[in-house]
This record gives C-alpha cells, sequence and structure tokens, in this order.
C-alpha cells in the first residue's frame, strides 16, 4: 500500500524503472541543444564581426544578427523546459538567461562582440552541469496537481 501510495495507483515499480532511462535520454537531447544553440550563437557573433563595412560584410553582419535572435529564442526555451520539465535548479535557468544577456547585450552595442563568449561559455558549462547531474525537488503546488489519488468528481 504504500509503494502504491508513492508511485500512484497505476504506476508499477518496473515503469518507475523504465522512465529513468527515458529521463536520462531527455536530459542528453535537452544539453545536445544547448549546445547547438551555443554553436548558433558563436557563428552569429563571429558573422557580426567585420574589418571594413563592404557590401558583403554588412550582409554577414545582419546575417549574424538573425543567427544570435534564433539562438537566444531557442536557449530561452531550453532554460525553460530546464526548469519546468527537468526539475533543474533556479539557477540552471538563470546562467542560460545570463549568457544570452551577455551576449545579446554586448553584440547590440559593441563592435567586437566575440569577447562576450569569454563570459557566456562558463555561464552555459553551469547550465549543463545543473540541468544534467542535479533535480531539484518539485514545488509543493505542482506535487499537488500530479497526484493521481483524488477522488472522481460526481458525474450528473
Amino acid at each position: 500500500m504504500a509503494l502504491e501510495h508513492q508511485l500512484g495507483p497505476h504506476q508499477g515499480p518496473s515503469q518507475v524503472i523504465a522512465r529513468k532511462p527515458a529521463l536520462a535520454l531527455v536530459r542528453t537531447g535537452w544539453a545536445g541543444l544547448v549546445v547547438v544553440a551555443m554553436a548558433i550563437m558563436t557563428k552569429g557573433l563571429w558573422a557580426t564581426v567585420y574589418f571594413e563595412p563592404t557590401d558583403t560584410a554588412i550582409a554577414d553582419e545582419r546575417r549574424g544578427h538573425v543567427l544570435i535572435a534564433v539562438a537566444s529564442v531557442l536557449l530561452v526555451m531550453l532554460a525553460a523546459f530546464a526548469y519546468f520539465a527537468l526539475s533543474a535548479p533556479l539557477s540552471t535557468p538563470i546562467a542560460i538567461l545570463a549568457a544570452v544577456a551577455v551576449c545579446v547585450g554586448v553584440a547590440l552595442t559593441q563592435a567586437v562582440a566575440l569577447l562576450s563568449l569569454l563570459a557566456a561559455y562558463p555561464l552555459i558549462l553551469g547550465a549543463l552541469v545543473g540541468g544534467l547531474f542535479v533535480r531539484r525537488e518539485p514545488e509543493p503546488w505542482l506535487s499537488d496537481l500530479q497526484r493521481t489519488d483524488h477522488p472522481d468528481p460526481p458525474s450528473a
């Protein structure tokens, strides 16, 4: 009875054990997407660097800003996914969002935006460690919503 209360009425121990490899696969996929987003951000920041304002350089800079925007949107979505779906600690999305803010802020205000990567990569590395290896306890209000032992409402 105690095991059924912890797992829910429709889950047995074998179903809980089967979910762990799936969660590891989701966390690994999340980390891979964070790395891909940072690669897109790096390519975008690199494209914004030019030494002479030729037509090609200006076109590359515009393309770089589009890549930065795409990577920023992807990283913001991954930060939300890490917090809400992976139960990562709050420091994980904060580190990702700080890296986005540093890269976008420097790209918009400075001519040489590659220096922002020196600050962004350690933040992303910390976020990857937090998202992959640290799990927080679910919020009490969320665990109440996920309980399955609520009585069924009376039918009319």
